[in-house]
């Protein structure tokens, strides 16, 4: 899905109010009243009187774009190092978040994404996602499940009206800071296997853990809690990926987890390396400045491997 769908058409919606927060970034809210201050938004704006005091739509819309995308025409000087790009990364989806989950913005954007895609002849959708709750502009809050819903009814009308069109699933991800012991994550292995069981294989294709693999807890930490669906009978295939950021012990530890036998696809960011040690899965070979440089993804007849080179995160990098 396009930054510009998000700003050129969700930011102009009735009820949508903005705040601009003290680390430079900004948040989304739709409301039929002026949000409450919080802690880091002291002032919501509509963004229709905005728009209207500032006069400049085009220039407005292009700064909203920008506190969407990393898309800079200096990267080496506007992201030194991956600390800076990480930190605008994870500013992206955080700012996006308000906009998305508002419960009729998440029906349009998941239909537009699937158009969009269309468009580039992608027959097939894995989608990997959080799940954050959605919300009605009356201030009723969905949970996760119900999100699962949506999105199975969304793809459904999709189908109908694309026949050519395979089908879509989500990949349920989990934030692996929000996971700082193993009894929370065991919590959460416990959540998608009471919420997604009886939606599997049709909804639900995995389970993945997102986030800087360097300044996080490695996937060998939570090898416990990984082997929880499969004892309580749940179905629950893993597309984990490592590798990504560096060579550090982090990420050496993450491809450990390559032990667990729920695993169906494997992540490497171009770790060419470590490819020999793994078993016999699909390896994705990601592409993007978060992963410090560009290489050239190893062919799959060399390595032995189903192998594919996937775009991944187009949406913050402006890639169509």
């Amino acid at each position: 899905m396009s930054a510009e769908w998000l700003v050129k058409n969700v930011t102009y919606r009735p009820h949508c109010y903005i705040c601009f927060t003290w680390d430079n970034s900004v948040r989304f809210l739709f409301s039929t009243l002026q949000p409450f201050p919080r802690w880091d938004c002291f002032y919501w704006q509509l963004l229709e009187s905005l728009r209207a005091r500032i006069g400049d739509n085009a220039g407005f819309d292009s700064s909203l774009i920008q506190h969407l995308t990393l898309f800079t025409e200096n990267p080496d000087g506007e992201y030194p190092n991956q600390d800076v790009v990480w930190e605008k990364f994870e500013k992206a989806f955080i700012a996006a978040a308000g906009l998305i989950t508002h419960a009729p913005v998440l029906r349009d954007y998941i239909y537009q994404g699937l158009e969009e895609l269309h468009r580039d002849n992608v027959m097939y959708l894995e989608l990997r996602s959080g799940l954050s709750r959605t919300y009605e502009l009356d201030g009723t809050i969905h949970d996760k499940i119900w999100t699962l819903k949506l999105f199975q009814e969304v793809t459904s009308k999709f189908k109908q009206n694309y026949p050519e069109f395979f089908g879509a699933r989500i990949i349920i991800s989990v934030h692996r800071y929000n996971m700082t012991r193993s009894n929370r994550f065991t919590d959460k292995a416990k959540e998608i296997h009471a919420g997604s069981i009886k939606w599997e294989p049709y909804v639900v294709a995995g389970f993945d853990m997102v986030g800087r693999e360097n300044s996080g807890r490695t996937l060998w930490d939570f090898r416990e809690a990984l082997s929880l669906p499969a004892e309580l009978g749940a179905s629950l295939p893993y597309f984990f990926h490592a590798g990504e950021t560096g060579q550090s012990p982090y990420v050496r530890e993450s491809l450990k987890i390559k032990m667990q036998p729920q695993m169906q696809s494997f992540g490497l960011g171009g770790k060419k390396a470590f490819l020999p040690c793994l078993p016999e899965l699909a390896v994705a070979v990601s592409c993007f400045r978060l992963t410090a440089k560009v290489v050239a993804p190893p062919h799959p007849v060399v390595i032995g491997l189903p192998a594919a080179t996937q775009r991944r995160y187009s949406p913050a990098w402006i890639s169509e």
